[in-house]
């Protein structure tokens, strides 16, 4: 922030010393500064060059002082006629080297200066000049001629309006005239040409910040007025006329340029009222809406009365801008003193300059105070833009001052939670896994009462009444013991592996089938991951493939079982595919004994999200179970 304040007061220190440097210092002795001279009017052709004028034998030369404005109500200025103006000074030359003449100002049409009668044109403009561009004129080269007084003439064409000179520097080209000349042509040019470069810098920055966040109105308001600044500013050093066009359209261009002075007002007002927060929306249509008419009608009016002018023109131009300049500022001001923001003070300071350094301009314009300083309203812009860049980066600066001093208060409440959240994490692990605990002792309980246990009763109570032999005990504590195997094995991790629960069951019942007289065929692939495969699922699928193995071993009469897998895009598959003799899935499905094992294998299918595919013929059994690959939970 202070290397930003020190940056616009370096540069306003600097455009101040160049303004003042740009004074005629009083220590050059070999500067003439003529404020005399005779006047007299005549007229050329229409076609005619302005250096071709000569003075009138017969006529009166009249004393005027310089500067010189002449009357502005003397209707035979417009009458069509082309008059020249015909200013003359004699002065005596020091030393031998060739004279030069300064004009700081002259307006309007062509000028030529006549050293002894012969013309020499402006060494820069070859045609015409401009209004605020100094003027340099270098005589002939004196080298051998005798001393004595050297007649100067300056011609000057009235093209319709009336005339301005400022008073004129004569002395050695090569000495103070040239650095004069020199100084005011980067004050009247160089000024308005770096201003609006600015200016055309700050309105892209500030407009490729708005692409970015096109909510925030306030940077495009901003971009549009510098981009107005720019545009007007070329007026300061561009000039159709003096490129070879008609008077006309250098009016039609002198305009069209102050019509975006008036939108550089208006936009500059809206970004000071969305910057500060306070809203006057009759003044934003009325400034919007007369910058639109002057855009429309100012150079529609210019091309139809670039001859003859138009009092209603000078009022568009000069006067009603400054009273709603006046009207702006004085809405900005009183908010101002109600916020009292340093932003607030920086934004009138430099609106109420703007005022005053473009009323010294407008008053120029309209020829009510004859001054050879250059225009001052190049450097009101130059200001403003500083003024308005350092508003924005002053605000931006505090953003982020702001976004650090909530990053660090986020940052103390963000280890206050993590400790926090720390501490009731390891709460709610410690009681995850007492209900895990919890939950899988349970589980194993209902499976070994469910299963195991009821098979025991059941065989006990058999036993206790004489109807099982030793064969078939035996045969029931297999299952019972195949029972808590399965259960057991179902706790081991497989990693959601269906391919290794498949195997642990072929490591359990593989000797069983060998004494059933059965071939076992493994015939397994690779098979997807499934998430869901934890143990109380796990523990089902193992049920379902025990099932139906057991279905073989006791009613298929098989020789020969096989176990496959496969996938496709949504399912895991295991089949069992046995060359026993067939069966009837309807009928065993509709009997209430027969089909209580298919049931229980469908049922525990689609709890899991599956389900159960039948395909029974003899000799070529298949029972399939597909699993999903992915289960909502």
């Amino acid at each position: 922030m202070r290397r930003a304040r020190w940056v616009c007061c370096a540069s306003s220190v600097l455009v101040v010393a160049a303004f003042m440097s740009s004074a005629p210092s009083r220590a050059q002795d070999d500067v003439l500064r003529v404020t005399q001279v005779e006047l007299q009017i005549t007229t050329v052709p229409r076609d005619a060059r302005t250096c071709s004028a000569r003075p009138d034998p017969q006529g009166d030369w009249k004393l005027v002082a310089l500067p010189y404005v002449h009357p502005r109500d003397l209707a035979w200025l417009s009458d069509g006629t082309r008059y020249v103006f015909l200013f003359r000074a004699r002065h005596r030359p020091i030393g031998s080297s060739a004279t030069g003449v300064f004009v700081a100002r002259t307006h309007p049409g062509d000028v030529c200066m006549l050293f002894d009668g012969r013309p020499v044109e402006d060494v820069r403009w070859s045609r015409s000049t401009r209004w605020n561009i100094p003027l340099l004129f270098v005589g002939p080269d004196r080298t051998g001629m005798k001393g004595g007084e050297e007649e100067l003439m300056l011609a000057l064409s009235s093209q319709g309006s009336a005339p301005l000179l400022s008073p004129l520097a004569v002395g050695a080209y090569r000495g103070a005239v040239r650095a004069r000349y020199e100084r005011g042509l980067f004050l009247a040019e160089g000024v308005p040409q770096l201003t609006a470069a600015l200016a055309l810098l700050l309105a892209l920055f500030s407009l490729a910040v708005w692409w970015r966040r096109r909510a925030e109105r306030t940077h495009l308001y901003f971009a549009l007025g510098s981009l107005s600044w720019s545009i007007y500013l070329t007026f300061y050093y561009v000039s159709p006329y003096s490129h070879g066009l008609s008077w006309a359209w250098d009016r039609f261009f002198f305009s069209l340029a102050n019509s975006f002075l008036m939108w550089a007002i208006a936009f500059l007002f809206l970004f000071a009222a969305r910057f500060l927060d306070f809203r006057q929306s009759w003044l934003e249509r009325v400034l919007l809406g007369y910058a639109a008419l002057l855009s429309l009608s100012l150079p529609v009016s210019q091309l139809a009365l670039a001859e003859a002018g138009s009092a209603i023109w000078s009022w568009m131009l000069f006067v009603i801008p400054p009273v709603l300049g006046v009207v702006t500022i004085l809405n900005v001001s009183r908010f101002t003193i109600r916020v009292r923001t340093r932003e607030a003070w920086l934004l009138t300071g430099t609106f109420w300059l703007w005022l005053l350094l473009g009323a010294h301009d407008a008053l120029q314009g309209l020829r009510w105070i004859p001054s050879e300083d250059p225009a001052l309203l190049p450097f009101a812009a130059l200001f403003i833009l500083l003024a308005f860049g350092y508003a924005i980066l002053r605000r931006y600066v505090g953003s982020l001052v702001a976004v650090e001093r909530s990053n660090v208060e986020l940052a103390q409440r963000l280890d206050e939670r993590t400790r926090e959240l720390k501490a009731s994490h390891a709460r709610l692990s410690a009681i995850e896994r007492d209900q895990a605990l919890a939950a899988e002792r349970q589980r194993l309980m209902r499976e070994m009462h469910d299963g195991m246990g009821s098979a025991l009763m059941s065989s006990l109570v058999l036993v206790e009444q004489g109807k099982l032999d030793g064969t078939a005990i035996a045969a029931v504590l297999r299952e019972a013991i195949d029972e808590l195997k399965l259960t057991i094995d179902s706790l081991e991790p497989i990693g959601n592996d269906l391919l290794t629960l498949l195997g642990t069951l072929r490591y359990r019942l593989g000797a069983r089938l060998e004494r059933a007289g059965l071939k076992l065929e493994w015939n397994v692939r690779d098979l997807p991951p499934l998430p869901w495969l934890e143990a109380a699922a796990a523990l089902q699928v193992m049920r379902i493939v025990q099932e139906a193995l057991t279905n073989v071993v006791k009613h298929a009469q098989a020789s020969t079982i096989r176990v496959e897998t496969d996938s496709d895009a949504t399912h895991a598959i295991v089949r069992i595919v046995d060359d026993g003799r067939g069966f009837d899935v309807g009928r065993c499905l509709a009997e209430a004994h027969a089909g209580r094992g298919l049931r229980n294998m469908m049922l525990r299918a689609e709890a899991l999200g599956g389900k159960m595919e039948f395909d029974a013929q003899a000799g070529l059994n298949r029972v399939s179970l597909r699993l999903p690959r992915d289960r909502a939970e």
